[in-house]
Protein backbone atom coordinates (compact mmCIF):
# COMPACT_ATOMS: atom_id res chain seq x y z
CA UNK A 1 0.00 0.00 0.00
CA UNK A 2 1.25 3.30 -1.13
CA UNK A 3 2.08 5.31 1.82
CA UNK A 4 0.83 9.01 1.57
CA UNK A 5 3.61 11.87 1.88
CA UNK A 6 3.35 14.84 4.67
CA UNK A 7 2.01 17.25 2.38
CA UNK A 8 -1.26 15.06 1.02
CA UNK A 9 -1.98 14.45 5.07
CA UNK A 10 -1.95 17.73 5.87
CA UNK A 11 -4.08 19.30 3.08
CA UNK A 12 -6.39 15.74 3.77
CA UNK A 13 -6.76 16.39 7.73
CA UNK A 14 -7.33 19.76 6.83
CA UNK A 15 -10.12 18.94 4.43
CA UNK A 16 -12.01 16.83 6.72
CA UNK A 17 -11.96 19.32 9.64
CA UNK A 18 -13.24 21.50 7.16
CA UNK A 19 -15.43 18.98 6.01
CA UNK A 20 -17.03 18.45 9.21
CA UNK A 21 -16.90 22.10 10.46
CA UNK A 22 -19.30 22.76 7.08
CA UNK A 23 -21.64 20.25 7.70
CA UNK A 24 -22.01 21.05 11.30
CA UNK A 25 -22.45 24.50 10.28
CA UNK A 26 -25.01 23.73 7.35
CA UNK A 27 -27.12 21.36 9.45
CA UNK A 28 -26.76 24.43 12.58
CA UNK A 29 -28.02 27.12 9.50
CA UNK A 30 -30.56 24.90 8.41
CA UNK A 31 -31.88 24.31 11.98
CA UNK A 32 -32.16 27.48 12.89
CA UNK A 33 -33.36 28.48 9.63
CA UNK A 34 -36.06 26.00 9.48
CA UNK A 35 -37.27 27.32 12.99
CA UNK A 36 -37.20 31.29 11.35
CA UNK A 37 -39.24 30.43 8.54
CA UNK A 38 -41.50 28.10 10.41
CA UNK A 39 -42.16 30.96 13.07
CA UNK A 40 -42.73 33.50 10.10
CA UNK A 41 -44.91 31.47 8.17
CA UNK A 42 -47.21 30.29 11.36
CA UNK A 43 -47.71 34.16 11.65
CA UNK A 44 -48.15 34.00 7.61
CA UNK A 45 -50.95 32.12 8.43
CA UNK A 46 -52.52 33.48 11.44
CA UNK A 47 -52.68 36.79 9.23
CA UNK A 48 -54.59 34.63 6.03
CA UNK A 49 -57.15 32.98 8.33
CA UNK A 50 -57.52 36.58 10.15
CA UNK A 51 -58.08 38.00 6.85
CA UNK A 52 -60.14 35.25 5.70
CA UNK A 53 -62.33 35.83 8.93
CA UNK A 54 -62.75 39.84 8.07
CA UNK A 55 -63.56 38.86 4.20
CA UNK A 56 -65.51 36.56 4.86
CA UNK A 57 -67.49 39.11 7.58
CA UNK A 58 -67.85 41.42 4.86
CA UNK A 59 -68.75 38.85 1.76
CA UNK A 60 -71.65 37.66 4.52
CA UNK A 61 -72.46 41.49 4.79
CA UNK A 62 -72.79 42.00 1.14
CA UNK A 63 -75.08 39.10 0.41
CA UNK A 64 -76.94 39.98 3.47
CA UNK A 65 -77.50 43.43 1.85
CA UNK A 66 -78.10 42.29 -1.62
CA UNK A 67 -80.80 40.43 -0.11
CA UNK A 68 -82.40 43.61 1.57
CA UNK A 69 -81.79 45.51 -1.51
CA UNK A 70 -83.87 42.25 -3.00
CA UNK A 71 -86.71 42.14 -0.73
CA UNK A 72 -86.97 46.50 -0.59
CA UNK A 73 -87.45 45.79 -4.20
CA UNK A 74 -90.96 47.69 -5.55
CA UNK A 75 -91.41 44.80 -8.47
CA UNK A 76 -91.29 42.28 -5.60
CA UNK A 77 -93.53 43.86 -3.30
CA UNK A 78 -95.84 44.32 -6.21
CA UNK A 79 -96.33 40.42 -6.63
CA UNK A 80 -96.88 39.79 -3.10
CA UNK A 81 -99.66 42.33 -3.63
CA UNK A 82 -100.88 40.24 -6.50
CA UNK A 83 -99.89 42.44 -9.17
CA UNK A 84 -97.44 42.12 -12.00
CA UNK A 85 -96.04 38.30 -11.58
CA UNK A 86 -94.67 38.25 -14.78
CA UNK A 87 -91.99 41.77 -14.19
CA UNK A 88 -91.24 39.30 -10.74
CA UNK A 89 -89.81 36.71 -12.26
CA UNK A 90 -88.18 38.91 -14.57
CA UNK A 91 -86.62 41.11 -11.84
CA UNK A 92 -85.57 37.66 -9.73
CA UNK A 93 -83.95 36.37 -12.96
CA UNK A 94 -82.20 39.37 -12.98
CA UNK A 95 -81.06 39.14 -9.75
CA UNK A 96 -79.46 36.03 -10.40
CA UNK A 97 -77.93 36.77 -13.16
CA UNK A 98 -76.06 39.32 -11.13
CA UNK A 99 -75.55 37.15 -8.30
CA UNK A 100 -74.04 33.49 -9.73
CA UNK A 101 -73.25 32.36 -6.30
CA UNK A 102 -76.85 31.73 -5.29
CA UNK A 103 -77.91 28.43 -6.25
CA UNK A 104 -82.00 30.33 -6.78
CA UNK A 105 -83.80 33.08 -5.38
CA UNK A 106 -87.05 32.25 -4.54
CA UNK A 107 -90.20 34.45 -3.11
CA UNK A 108 -92.41 32.66 -0.06
CA UNK A 109 -95.39 33.54 1.72
CA UNK A 110 -95.34 34.41 5.64
CA UNK A 111 -95.56 30.31 6.17
CA UNK A 112 -92.89 29.75 3.82
CA UNK A 113 -94.56 28.24 1.11
CA UNK A 114 -92.53 29.02 -2.45
CA UNK A 115 -94.49 31.27 -4.65
CA UNK A 116 -91.76 31.87 -7.50
CA UNK A 117 -88.30 30.78 -7.79
CA UNK A 118 -85.50 30.69 -10.61
CA UNK A 119 -85.56 27.40 -11.50
CA UNK A 120 -88.05 27.12 -13.65
CA UNK A 121 -90.23 26.64 -11.11
CA UNK A 122 -88.88 23.53 -9.83
CA UNK A 123 -88.94 24.92 -6.04
CA UNK A 124 -92.53 26.46 -6.32
CA UNK A 125 -95.06 25.11 -3.72
CA UNK A 126 -92.48 23.64 -1.61
CA UNK A 127 -93.54 24.46 2.15
CA UNK A 128 -89.72 25.83 3.70
CA UNK A 129 -90.99 25.59 7.35
CA UNK A 130 -91.40 21.63 6.79
CA UNK A 131 -87.59 21.44 6.26
CA UNK A 132 -86.14 20.82 9.51
CA UNK A 133 -82.54 22.57 8.09
CA UNK A 134 -84.56 25.60 7.30
CA UNK A 135 -87.14 25.71 9.91
CA UNK A 136 -85.46 28.32 11.75
CA UNK A 137 -85.01 30.98 8.22
CA UNK A 138 -89.16 30.96 8.70
CA UNK A 139 -89.35 31.03 12.06
CA UNK A 140 -86.98 34.16 12.23
CA UNK A 141 -88.27 35.56 9.29
CA UNK A 142 -91.74 35.70 10.87
CA UNK A 143 -90.51 37.15 14.14
CA UNK A 144 -88.95 40.27 11.33
CA UNK A 145 -85.22 39.44 11.65
CA UNK A 146 -82.99 38.64 8.81
CA UNK A 147 -81.51 35.00 8.98
CA UNK A 148 -78.43 33.25 7.66
CA UNK A 149 -78.88 29.54 8.34
CA UNK A 150 -76.15 26.86 8.94
CA UNK A 151 -75.24 24.84 6.15
CA UNK A 152 -77.06 21.90 4.74
CA UNK A 153 -78.02 20.16 1.76
CA UNK A 154 -80.23 21.61 -0.82
CA UNK A 155 -83.91 20.14 -1.16
CA UNK A 156 -83.82 20.78 -4.82
CA UNK A 157 -80.16 20.03 -5.91
CA UNK A 158 -78.80 17.82 -2.90
CA UNK A 159 -75.69 20.53 -2.91
CA UNK A 160 -74.89 22.21 0.40
CA UNK A 161 -76.19 25.59 0.61
CA UNK A 162 -75.90 28.69 3.22
CA UNK A 163 -79.83 29.55 3.42
CA UNK A 164 -79.86 33.51 4.03
CA UNK A 165 -83.84 34.54 4.03
CA UNK A 166 -85.28 37.93 4.74
CA UNK A 167 -88.73 39.31 5.38
CA UNK A 168 -90.74 41.39 3.18
CA UNK A 169 -92.44 43.93 4.95
CA UNK A 170 -95.04 46.54 3.60
CA UNK A 171 -95.66 49.47 6.56
CA UNK A 172 -94.31 47.43 9.12
CA UNK A 173 -96.48 43.69 8.14
CA UNK A 174 -94.18 41.02 7.07
CA UNK A 175 -96.39 40.13 3.44
CA UNK A 176 -93.61 37.07 2.09
CA UNK A 177 -90.47 36.14 2.34
CA UNK A 178 -86.89 36.38 0.04
CA UNK A 179 -84.96 33.30 -0.10
CA UNK A 180 -81.10 33.08 -1.50
CA UNK A 181 -79.58 29.85 -1.13
CA UNK A 182 -75.80 30.58 -0.96
CA UNK A 183 -74.00 27.88 -3.03
CA UNK A 184 -71.06 26.52 -1.57
CA UNK A 185 -69.54 25.29 -4.11
CA UNK A 186 -69.61 28.55 -6.41
CA UNK A 187 -68.75 29.94 -3.01
CA UNK A 188 -65.94 28.29 -2.89
CA UNK A 189 -64.77 28.92 -6.09
CA UNK A 190 -65.13 32.38 -6.46
CA UNK A 191 -64.09 33.58 -2.91
CA UNK A 192 -62.00 30.65 -0.84
CA UNK A 193 -60.21 29.35 -3.97
CA UNK A 194 -58.68 32.34 -4.73
CA UNK A 195 -57.06 32.48 -1.04
CA UNK A 196 -53.54 30.29 -1.34
CA UNK A 197 -51.01 29.30 1.18
CA UNK A 198 -47.34 29.34 -0.03
CA UNK A 199 -46.79 27.07 -3.00
CA UNK A 200 -49.76 24.43 -2.20
CA UNK A 201 -51.42 25.74 0.76
CA UNK A 202 -54.91 26.65 1.03
CA UNK A 203 -57.99 27.06 2.99
CA UNK A 204 -60.58 25.32 3.94
CA UNK A 205 -63.41 25.20 5.85
CA UNK A 206 -65.46 22.99 8.74
CA UNK A 207 -68.10 22.77 11.20
CA UNK A 208 -67.97 20.56 13.89
CA UNK A 209 -70.26 17.83 11.70
CA UNK A 210 -68.49 18.21 7.60
CA UNK A 211 -66.51 19.99 5.46
CA UNK A 212 -68.15 22.64 4.09
CA UNK A 213 -65.49 24.14 1.44
CA UNK A 214 -62.61 22.14 0.21
CA UNK A 215 -59.93 21.97 -2.83
CA UNK A 216 -61.11 18.71 -3.02
CA UNK A 217 -65.11 18.93 -3.50
CA UNK A 218 -65.71 15.45 -2.81
CA UNK A 219 -65.13 15.48 0.38
CA UNK A 220 -67.27 18.44 1.11
CA UNK A 221 -70.56 17.45 3.47
CA UNK A 222 -69.77 13.42 2.18
CA UNK A 223 -67.32 12.02 4.92
CA UNK A 224 -67.96 12.72 8.62
CA UNK A 225 -65.33 15.64 9.93
CA UNK A 226 -63.86 12.78 12.68
CA UNK A 227 -63.43 10.34 9.80
CA UNK A 228 -60.50 12.21 9.16
CA UNK A 229 -57.01 12.73 11.15
CA UNK A 230 -56.97 16.40 10.65
CA UNK A 231 -60.94 16.48 11.44
CA UNK A 232 -59.95 15.07 14.99
CA UNK A 233 -57.26 17.54 15.38
CA UNK A 234 -59.49 20.48 14.83
CA UNK A 235 -62.01 19.33 17.07
CA UNK A 236 -59.59 19.11 19.74
CA UNK A 237 -57.71 21.78 19.52
CA UNK A 238 -60.18 24.05 18.59
CA UNK A 239 -57.37 27.04 17.62
CA UNK A 240 -54.09 26.94 17.17
CA UNK A 241 -51.38 24.92 15.25
CA UNK A 242 -51.60 21.49 14.52
CA UNK A 243 -49.56 18.97 12.49
CA UNK A 244 -51.41 15.85 10.10
CA UNK A 245 -50.61 13.55 7.88
CA UNK A 246 -52.50 13.70 4.56
CA UNK A 247 -51.82 12.44 1.10
CA UNK A 248 -48.64 11.36 2.59
CA UNK A 249 -47.44 15.11 2.42
CA UNK A 250 -46.20 16.02 6.24
CA UNK A 251 -48.82 19.64 6.65
CA UNK A 252 -48.74 22.15 9.43
CA UNK A 253 -52.65 24.03 9.64
CA UNK A 254 -53.53 27.08 11.84
CA UNK A 255 -57.13 26.98 12.78
CA UNK A 256 -59.81 29.37 14.26
CA UNK A 257 -63.08 29.44 14.91
CA UNK A 258 -65.72 31.15 12.73
CA UNK A 259 -67.80 31.76 15.95
CA UNK A 260 -70.18 33.93 13.84
CA UNK A 261 -71.46 30.82 11.76
CA UNK A 262 -70.22 28.36 14.31
CA UNK A 263 -67.40 26.83 11.27
CA UNK A 264 -64.03 26.83 11.65
CA UNK A 265 -61.94 28.46 8.87
CA UNK A 266 -58.49 26.43 8.13
CA UNK A 267 -55.04 27.62 6.71
CA UNK A 268 -52.64 24.79 5.63
CA UNK A 269 -49.75 24.19 3.66
CA UNK A 270 -47.50 21.62 2.91
CA UNK A 271 -43.83 21.56 5.32
CA UNK A 272 -41.77 20.77 2.66
CA UNK A 273 -43.44 24.36 0.43
CA UNK A 274 -41.56 26.63 3.28
CA UNK A 275 -38.39 24.16 4.24
CA UNK A 276 -37.53 23.90 0.37
CA UNK A 277 -35.95 27.23 0.63
CA UNK A 278 -34.21 26.50 3.72
CA UNK A 279 -32.40 23.07 2.55
CA UNK A 280 -31.76 25.19 -0.20
CA UNK A 281 -29.93 27.56 1.80
CA UNK A 282 -28.27 24.62 3.60
CA UNK A 283 -26.89 23.34 0.41
CA UNK A 284 -26.41 26.30 -0.38
CA UNK A 285 -24.23 27.37 2.68
CA UNK A 286 -22.27 23.81 1.91
CA UNK A 287 -21.45 24.65 -1.39
CA UNK A 288 -20.51 27.74 -0.65
CA UNK A 289 -18.30 26.17 2.03
CA UNK A 290 -17.31 23.67 -0.19
CA UNK A 291 -16.02 25.84 -2.95
CA UNK A 292 -14.01 27.66 -0.32
CA UNK A 293 -12.62 24.42 0.97
CA UNK A 294 -11.25 23.93 -2.18
CA UNK A 295 -9.81 27.77 -2.58
CA UNK A 296 -7.85 27.28 0.67
CA UNK A 297 -6.38 23.54 -0.58
CA UNK A 298 -5.41 25.01 -3.47
CA UNK A 299 -3.86 27.94 -1.59
CA UNK A 300 -2.57 24.96 1.07
CA UNK A 301 -0.61 23.55 -1.86
CA UNK A 302 1.03 26.03 -3.33
CA UNK A 303 2.16 27.99 0.02
CA UNK A 304 3.24 24.87 1.59
CA UNK A 305 4.82 23.47 -1.20
CA UNK A 306 8.57 25.12 -0.18
CA UNK A 307 7.61 24.45 3.79
CA UNK A 308 7.02 20.42 2.80
CA UNK A 309 10.62 20.33 0.90
CA UNK A 310 11.98 21.49 3.81
CA UNK A 311 10.21 19.31 6.17
CA UNK A 312 10.61 16.73 3.73
CA UNK A 313 14.47 16.88 3.69
CA UNK A 314 14.80 17.53 7.78
CA UNK A 315 12.36 14.50 7.62
CA UNK A 316 15.02 12.69 5.54
CA UNK A 317 18.40 13.30 7.27
CA UNK A 318 16.49 12.67 10.46
CA UNK A 319 15.40 9.12 8.93
CA UNK A 320 19.32 8.70 8.09
CA UNK A 321 20.24 9.73 11.48
CA UNK A 322 17.36 7.69 13.15
CA UNK A 323 18.65 4.78 11.33
CA UNK A 324 21.89 5.45 12.32
CA UNK A 325 20.64 5.26 15.46
CA UNK A 326 18.85 2.37 15.26
CA UNK A 327 22.20 0.57 14.52
CA UNK A 328 23.67 1.52 17.50
CA UNK A 329 20.91 1.12 19.44
CA UNK A 330 21.49 -2.70 17.83
CA UNK A 331 24.64 -2.81 18.69
CA UNK A 332 24.30 -1.07 22.27
CA UNK A 333 21.88 -3.65 22.60
CA UNK A 334 24.07 -6.87 21.37
CA UNK A 335 27.02 -5.22 23.88
CA UNK A 336 24.57 -5.23 27.03
CA UNK A 337 23.58 -8.90 25.91
CA UNK A 338 26.88 -9.57 25.96
CA UNK A 339 27.92 -7.84 29.10
CA UNK A 340 24.93 -9.43 30.51
CA UNK A 341 26.27 -12.59 30.07
CA UNK A 342 29.71 -11.78 30.88
CA UNK A 343 28.08 -10.28 34.11
CA UNK A 344 26.29 -13.35 34.55
CA UNK A 345 29.45 -15.55 34.63
CA UNK A 346 31.31 -13.00 36.65
CA UNK A 347 28.78 -13.18 39.38
CA UNK A 348 28.81 -17.03 39.00
CA UNK A 349 32.87 -16.42 39.64
CA UNK A 350 31.67 -13.94 42.05
CA UNK A 351 30.06 -16.30 44.40
CA UNK A 352 32.73 -18.76 43.89
CA UNK A 353 35.14 -16.44 45.08
CA UNK A 354 32.97 -15.47 48.14
CA UNK A 355 32.38 -18.98 48.86
CA UNK A 356 36.38 -19.05 48.90
CA UNK A 357 36.98 -16.54 50.76
CA UNK A 358 34.73 -17.56 52.88
CA UNK A 359 36.36 -20.97 53.17
CA UNK A 360 39.61 -19.31 53.67
CA UNK A 361 38.15 -17.06 56.33
CA UNK A 362 37.47 -20.00 57.89
CA UNK A 363 40.57 -21.57 57.43
CA UNK A 364 42.61 -18.51 59.05
CA UNK A 365 40.76 -18.39 61.70
CA UNK A 366 41.27 -21.96 62.42
CA UNK A 367 45.22 -20.89 61.74
CA UNK A 368 44.85 -18.30 63.86
CA UNK A 369 43.96 -20.66 66.36
CA UNK A 370 46.19 -23.12 65.92
CA UNK A 371 49.42 -20.49 65.55
CA UNK A 372 48.14 -19.34 69.24
CA UNK A 373 48.06 -22.74 70.61
CA UNK A 374 51.62 -23.06 69.12
CA UNK A 375 52.27 -19.76 70.43
CA UNK A 376 51.66 -21.21 73.61
CA UNK A 377 53.47 -24.47 73.09
CA UNK A 378 56.51 -22.16 71.30
CA UNK A 379 56.72 -20.41 74.74
CA UNK A 380 56.95 -23.60 76.94
CA UNK A 381 59.62 -24.60 74.65
CA UNK A 382 61.42 -21.28 75.18
CA UNK A 383 60.89 -21.66 78.98
CA UNK A 384 62.35 -25.59 78.42
CA UNK A 385 64.97 -24.39 76.14
CA UNK A 386 66.43 -21.91 78.15
CA UNK A 387 66.44 -24.50 81.08
CA UNK A 388 68.25 -26.96 78.82
CA UNK A 389 70.44 -24.21 77.49
CA UNK A 390 71.34 -23.89 81.05
CA UNK A 391 71.72 -27.18 81.74
CA UNK A 392 74.30 -27.56 78.75
CA UNK A 393 76.02 -24.72 80.22
CA UNK A 394 76.23 -26.58 83.32
CA UNK A 395 77.22 -29.60 81.71
CA UNK A 396 79.88 -27.93 79.84
CA UNK A 397 81.35 -26.10 82.65
CA UNK A 398 81.11 -29.67 84.40
CA UNK A 399 82.67 -31.61 81.39
CA UNK A 400 85.46 -29.06 81.51
CA UNK A 401 86.12 -29.46 85.27
CA UNK A 402 86.23 -33.24 84.19
CA UNK A 403 88.40 -32.81 81.53
CA UNK A 404 90.87 -30.38 83.64
CA UNK A 405 90.54 -32.91 86.41
CA UNK A 406 91.26 -35.89 83.41
CA UNK A 407 94.01 -33.64 82.26
CA UNK A 408 96.12 -33.40 85.69
CA UNK A 409 95.38 -36.85 86.64
CA UNK A 410 96.99 -38.08 82.89
CA UNK A 411 99.73 -35.81 84.15
CA UNK A 412 99.77 -37.95 87.44
CA UNK A 413 99.59 -40.87 86.07
CA UNK A 414 102.81 -40.22 83.56
CA UNK A 415 104.53 -39.05 86.11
Amino acid sequence: MKKIDFRKKLILNLVIVAVITIGVMAAVIYSLSADAVLGQQQVNMENIVDKTAYELDNWLDERIRNGHLFAESRTIINFLQGNDAGKAQDKLNEFQRNAPFLETIFIADPTGRILMDTLGGKAVGMEVAQLGDYRENIEKARQGETHLGDVALSPVTSDPILLLTVPIQIDGQMVGIMGTPIDLKVFYDVFLSKITVGRHGYVFMTNDLHILAHPLWELVFTTPLVDFDFGRKILEKKEGFIEYVWQENDKTAFVRPYPRQGWYIVATEEKSDYLTGVKQLGWYTFGIGLAALALLCVALWLITGKVYRTVRDSAYRLGTASEQVLSASGQVSATSQDLAGGSSQQAASLEEVSASLEEMASMTQNNADHAQHARGIVADVRKDMEGAEQTVSDLTAAMTAISEAGEKTRKIVKT
